[in-house]
């Protein structure tokens, strides 16, 4: 049965009188439509259900993103130019993600650190690893 026929047999109880409309809802099933139209309600509510606390996540996890990434962009663009500060200076402190070379080798600090490079718990990582003197090429 359509929506519209529903419609129609319905529109067509109501018009009966209270005592003749359970026996015409008997004879044409309405009990077990109106449980079908039941059922489809309430996996329609289901579905309503699981896709809003999938959106509202989503919502979420896009509102996390665009904070981040408006934090980024206030900060301004950093580039391995930008965060080069040249050879290891004593005494020098360093933030976290400046780069400097020390020991012909290439360091970036993982925390803010005063220490120099090449130690156990430094605050720096090794980068780039010195290698051999080149030789001439003549």
């Amino acid at each position: 049965m359509t929506p519209k026929q529903f419609k129609a047999l319905r529109d067509e109880c109501c018009e009966k009188a209270a005592t003749d409309c359970a026996a015409w809802a008997k004879a044409h099933d309405l009990n077990a439509l109106g449980e079908k139209v039941f059922l489809i309600d309430s996996l329609v509510e289901i579905a309503r259900r699981f896709f809003m606390e999938k959106v509202t996540a989503l919502q979420a996890r896009c509102a996390a993103l665009e904070a981040k990434l408006a934090t980024v962009e206030a900060a301004g663009t950093k580039t391995i130019a930008d965060s080069y500060d040249g050879v290891f200076r004593r005494g020098a402190s360093y933030e976290r993600g400046r780069i400097v070379t020390w020991d012909g080798s290439m360091w970036v600090a993982i925390r803010d650190t005063a220490n120099e490079p090449g130690h156990d718990d430094s605050g720096w990582r090794l980068c780039v690893k010195r290698g051999r003197n080149a030789r001439d090429s003549r």
